[in-house]
């Protein structure tokens, strides 16, 4: 029930107007409908007699007050704990009303108190649900649906402030993030397109917890403001302001008045002077609690949420816009992608390529139907700077529920070519976007091209440090060594994670890329199968280890693979050796006459350990 219509049952002569009401004023013998009442979209009443009557009367002769009028929802419970201690907790919900954790709070004192965690369903701390601070909703959001559209959205710092506040206005909420940090992308979504109003406490830490707010609403809101209620006590937050103790229409006009009037915020240097520094300082612990303990991984050991992988491939010829494009397929369908597990999600997917071309690679990767990769090929982003494009690609991304961006090339949409990847500024502004993204919860995935004379994993794309510093994983994607299939790459990574392996060797299949193994464990696999099919069949026409080493090293394969996996050939006796081993009369393989029964050599105990 709105508040007019909880005053318009206790008054009588009601006459109903364009926009407004007419009624008897209760505070006075009305006789004449004198009593004007008039809601407004963000939901406050507006009241008027004629006869001069103050509104707190006309509210109190009907037997209410603001308090009734504006009825506060709340969770937050009190009880003492001890001698001069009360203990709180405060349930926060998401937007479905449904328990996300619980705060704990013990008061012994102005400057001492006791706050922690619990699940839902009783869980020590939020780590254990998957969940940092900054991924709670905020306090109240889940009356969202309750606020009128035009409504003045008030922010405060704490549920026990919100509690307080929400009395005299309902359309208020808070961070239950502490002052040293902020809420994330998805607990301020509940804001968007709103009329915000940040009310800081009064103190250095209350007001500089709010500009990080003021920061991270600013492509979120419609408008942010912040109100500092600088004559209010040191430390002193809406639970103390005399529209809430007293709550007398007077104090809450003038309250209302002057969050209207709070200045809108803006990260822009004022009269000449730079705005402030946010540093956002936490404890080790804070990083523990609020960093979930399990890697959240997208594409298992590859791609991981909220972090950045980099695949670097020679152009046209490494095959890395063909692994991601196949990765995302297996993605979007949360199919295993190599023999490990994804996560399902919807996908954003910016092509350097033409339509033409990049076609083909879509319908290569079976994507060609998809509804749930948006593709933005470079062409029609021209016009835009990289920081606009990778901000949008993300907005985007928050928009449609997807969970993983892919860039493919950086250098082609970030402009920056040649020699420029060697500039470390440049490298930075490239990045820059893209780090924010994944500071939002987004996976990304972006691709750079190995310079000609590629190096190892780390130092063979063209870069400048600054691309491998502000990345999380590094993969080089590269054709396999020795005589291999044209359909065999091996990825060779640098990675922050353990999971993530130091080189494995893949293959492209109908079904997509399979994993071959450890790349020392196919090198040695192919190794032995080259020598099996190397070495004759006859004893007369034998080979020696010298000969079949030369042979294998025309096919690029290491001597010392080749080595170790003829004596294993030779130990198992799948090829026989002869000869003393000397000068003259060197050791000399054959392999024996295949089995009668089988039609296969005995392989029985090869190994590739």
């Amino acid at each position: 029930m709105s508040a007019r219509d909880k005053l318009l049952e206790r008054v009588d002569g009601i006459k109903r107007r364009n926009g407004y009401v007419m009624a008897r004023c209760p505070a006075h013998d009305d006789r004449h409908a004198s009593l004007s009442i008039r809601e407004t979209a963000d939901g406050k009443i507006l009241l008027k007699c004629f006869a001069n009557c103050d509104a707190e009367d006309v509210v109190h002769a009907a037997g209410l007050s603001w308090q009734d009028l504006y009825a506060h929802t709340t969770n937050g419970r009190g009880e003492r704990h001890g001698p001069g201690s009360t203990r709180r907790s405060w349930k926060v919900k998401n937007s479905d009303g449904e328990i996300v954790a619980v705060h704990h709070r013990i008061d012994r004192g102005a400057e001492d108190k006791q706050v922690w965690w619990r699940g839902p369903n009783g869980e020590k701390t939020l780590s254990e649900i998957g969940l940092g601070v900054a991924d709670l909703p905020l306090y109240r959001s889940e009356h969202a649906a309750e606020w009128p559209e035009a409504a003045l959205v008030i922010v405060v710092e704490g549920e026990k402030a919100a509690d307080a506040l929400a009395a005299v206005y309902p359309a208020t909420v808070a961070t239950v993030t502490g002052a040293s940090k902020a809420p994330g992308p998805e607990a301020l979504d509940v804001l968007r397109d709103k009329r915000v109003v940040l009310w800081a406490d009064n103190d250095e830490e209350g007001r500089a917890h709010m500009r990080q707010v003021a920061e991270a609403l600013l492509p979120v809101a419609a408008e942010v403001r912040i109100f500092e209620w600088k004559d209010g006590p040191h430390k002193g937050d809406a639970a103390d302001h005399p529209a809430v103790v007293n709550r007398t229409e007077k104090d809450f006009q003038a309250l209302l008045h002057a969050l209207e009037a709070a200045p809108i915020y803006s990260s822009e240097p004022r009269d000449g002077i730079a705005s402030e520094p946010i540093l956002r300082f936490k404890t080790a612990k804070e990083l523990a609690e609020e960093t979930p303990a399990i890697t959240e991984w997208v594409a298992r050991p590859w791609v991981a949420k909220g972090a950045i992988t980099e695949v670097d491939g020679k152009i046209k010829a490494g095959g890395k816009t063909t692994w991601v494009t196949h990765m995302a397929r297996k993605i979007l369908d949360g199919e295993a992608f190599m023999g490990e597990l994804t996560t399902k999600t919807k996908g954003i997917f910016l092509t350097e390529q033409p339509s033409a071309s990049f076609r083909e690679a879509l319908e290569r990767a079976d994507l060609l139907k998809r509804e749930d990769l948006l593709i933005l090929h470079w062409h029609d982003t021209r016009a835009l700077t990289w920081a606009d494009v990778a901000r949008g690609a993300a907005k985007k991304a928050k928009e449609i529920g997807a969970g993983i961006l892919f860039v493919d090339t950086l250098g082609q949409f970030a402009g920056i070519r040649g020699d420029g990847e060697n500039n470390a500024g440049a490298a930075q502004d490239a990045m820059r976007p893209l780090q924010e993204a994944a500071a939002q919860g987004l996976a990304v995935v972006l691709t750079r091209h190995e310079r000609k004379g590629g190096g190892e994993v780390g130092e063979s794309g063209r870069r400048s440090s600054a691309f491998g510093g502000a990345v999380d994983i590094i993969l080089s994607i590269r054709r396999g060594e020795g005589n291999t299939r044209p359909t065999v790459r091996v990825i060779e990574s640098l990675s922050r994670f353990d999971e993530t392996p130091d080189r494995l060797v893949i293959e492209l299949s109908e079904d997509g890329y399979r994993s071959l193994g450890d790349a020392t464990a196919f090198a040695a696999r192919e190794a032995t199968e080259a020598i099996v099919e190397l070495v004759p069949s006859k004893e007369e026409s034998a080979l020696s280890s010298t000969d079949i080493l030369d042979k294998l090293k025309e096919q690029d394969i290491k001597r010392t693979v080749a080595s170790e996996a003829l004596a294993k050939l030779a130990s198992s006796g799948v090829v026989q050796r002869i000869g003393a081993g000397k000068k003259g009369n060197p050791y000399r393989y054959y392999k024996p006459t295949p089995n009668d029964e089988t039609g296969s050599f005995a392989t029985a105990g090869i190994t590739n350990e």
